[in-house]
């Protein structure tokens, strides 16, 4: 039961999160980027290096925020 309870959160917490950035950098701070880090940006993306660091960033916030939480806070025992 565990290990699907965590994959849903992943996955769910990768919904969430990969929508939020799309529309961060691709809507909201698109014209803040170009213009200044534009000299610094790739002109395509490396999709492989976006992956591994999303996935590993995830599997970090469910760690410290759901982990470090578990449900045996709520005071049940």
């Amino acid at each position: 039961m565990y290990s699907t309870e965590m994959f849903k959160l992943y996955a769910l917490t990768a919904l969430v999160f990969f929508a939020v950035d799309l529309l961060w950098l691709g809507v909201v701070a698109k014209g803040f980027y170009q213009e200044h880090l534009g000299h610094l940006m790739r002109p395509d993306v490396i999709w492989g290096a976006a992956l591994l660091f999303y996935s590993i960033f995830i599997a970090g916030v469910l760690s410290q925020c759901y982990l470090d939480w578990k449900p045996s806070h709520l005071g049940t025992r």
